[in-house]
């Protein structure tokens, strides 16, 4: 009879021992991948929407200098606008190069 608690006893540290190990290593894994995320695709996602952003803006500025152009204030005014779009529009680039060296993906990098 002790024999037999014996080995139940075993067999149920054992089985402990292994979840637990599994446990670690998902753990890890998923540290990994948080990290991942955090570091790499969140800084990727909001370059892409500062590159949208000042598409957007660029856009505003010349559509609005293609109506009120004649008036030199407004002429001036979405000069401005246009340029700091294109400002934003290469931070965001050079920010995504930056980052796409860390890419899994190489279409990704190519079509960058």
């Amino acid at each position: 009879m002790k024999f037999t608690i014996k080995n139940s006893f075993g067999v149920v540290l054992i089985i402990v021992a292994l979840v637990s190990i599994n446990n670690f290593s998902e753990l890890n894994n998923i540290a990994k991948a948080e990290h991942r995320l955090i570091n790499l695709r969140l800084p990727t996602v909001t370059a892409g929407m500062q590159f949208t952003d000042g598409i957007h803006l660029s856009l505003a500025g010349l559509r609005g200098y293609m109506i009120l152009g004649k008036n030199p204030t407004a002429a001036e005014k979405f000069k401005a606008e246009r340029q700091h779009g294109w400002d934003q529009i290469d931070t965001s680039m050079i920010k995504l190069e930056e980052l796409s060296k860390n890419w899994t993906d190489p279409k990704n990098v190519e079509m960058l």
